[in-house]
């Protein structure tokens, strides 16, 4: 069912991110690999609001938001 879900493992995330976003990163990674599409399109939806919130406010950069979303499709 990998066709629901899109990880580009080239484009790599920095360890500088809080820890919570990190955290749920990985979790994704594994369901992703573990072909867990209906967790990982849960979680994926609560990163992306996440990510969202932290570069609002200034949390992570606008540059840390795009990585964030290419690796994911999100963009």
């Amino acid at each position: 069912m990998k066709k629901f879900m899109y990880l580009d493992e080239t484009v790599k995330i920095g360890e500088h991110l809080p820890k919570r976003l990190i955290d749920d990163m990985k979790e994704l990674d594994r369901f992703y690999e573990d072909d867990m599409w209906l967790e990982f399109s849960q979680l994926l939806e609560g990163v992306e609001v996440t990510t969202k919130a932290y570069q609002i406010n200034k949390v992570i950069t606008a540059q840390d938001l795009d990585v964030i979303f290419r690796r994911y499709g999100l963009r």
